[in-house]
């Protein structure tokens, strides 16, 4: 799966942390996996028709960040998997600001396997 993080998010994330996912199809079931790769550029710097603000005005806009995770546990394979679905991952950081306690993020979800999910939905 690939999760679409902000690019503040990314600040202490690398691959081999830990990542839970919550596939909306199935709520009572939690998925493990692993970040795989964290892509070099957002995705509007490798879209195929980047946006562009012809407006004149600068508005700084937070740009999201591919993060590639991977399935750890081969339950992933046991349920029905498709594009469409709505997921929230969350990586499992312990950043310099944050001490040993490990933190959450949310992102938003994009894959062939599980798509589109939103951090605006609060407490997931």
């Amino acid at each position: 799966m690939t999760a679409n993080f902000k690019e503040t998010q990314i600040t202490n994330m690398h691959p081999g942390q830990e990542a839970r996912i919550k596939i909306d199809a199935y709520p009572d079931h939690e998925f493990v996996g692993r970040v795989d790769s964290i892509q070099s550029g957002s995705g509007a710097a490798f879209s195929l028709l980047p946006p562009e603000n012809a407006t004149g005005n600068f508005v700084k806009v937070v740009q999201r960040v591919p993060v590639k995770i991977v399935f750890q546990r081969d339950d992933a394979q046991h349920w029905l998997l498709g594009p469409g679905m709505s997921a929230v991952p969350r990586v499992h950081i312990a950043g310099e600001r944050e001490g040993p306690q490990p933190v959450s993020l949310p992102a938003e979800s994009t894959n062939s396997a599980t798509t589109s999910a939103s951090e605006s939905r609060g407490g997931r």
